[in-house]
């Protein structure tokens, strides 16, 4: 059943439209925060997450007021995702992002009142998407 925003989602549950409700995002996550003791927390099943595991990989839910234990979901991974670029131009900025990436991560990490999930970030990882190498970005020489 559709629903604009959380809110109608949850009246939806609530009146017995629906029996649940998949909230996405980032755990905390306000809505599910706020979420009052009479709503449960239910995680995917095993099996269910094997058979999305080239896609996503296994997570858990902690929210000690909707259950006790944490239950078990689904992630994505954090990825730096680009369209692909065919132009030399495009490329080399690309390119020099991505190492301004590589070469900053560990400031972002350790500078203060960095967010927590910057620890779970990983430069390397090129997740299950295909890859492009680009080149080192060149040393623009500016006349």
């Amino acid at each position: 059943v559709p629903a604009k925003n959380t809110d109608e989602a949850l009246a939806q549950l609530k009146s017995g439209a629906v029996q649940a409700v998949m909230m996405v995002g980032g755990q905390p996550l306000g809505d599910v925060k706020a979420l009052g003791t009479d709503m449960k927390l239910v995680g995917f099943k095993p099996g269910t997450v094997e058979l999305l595991k080239t896609v996503y990989v296994a997570d858990k839910l902690s929210y000690p007021k909707l259950s006790p234990n944490a239950v078990g979901t689904i992630a994505t991974e954090a990825l730096l995702v680009t369209r692909t670029y065919n132009t030399p131009d495009k490329i080399a900025t690309l390119a020099s992002f991505r190492k301004c990436v590589y070469d900053n991560i560990g400031h972002w990490r350790d500078a203060d009142g960095s967010h927590p999930a910057w620890e779970q970030v990983n430069a390397e990882n090129k997740g299950k998407w295909q890859y492009y190498d680009l080149p080192a970005p060149a040393v623009s020489k500016k006349k």
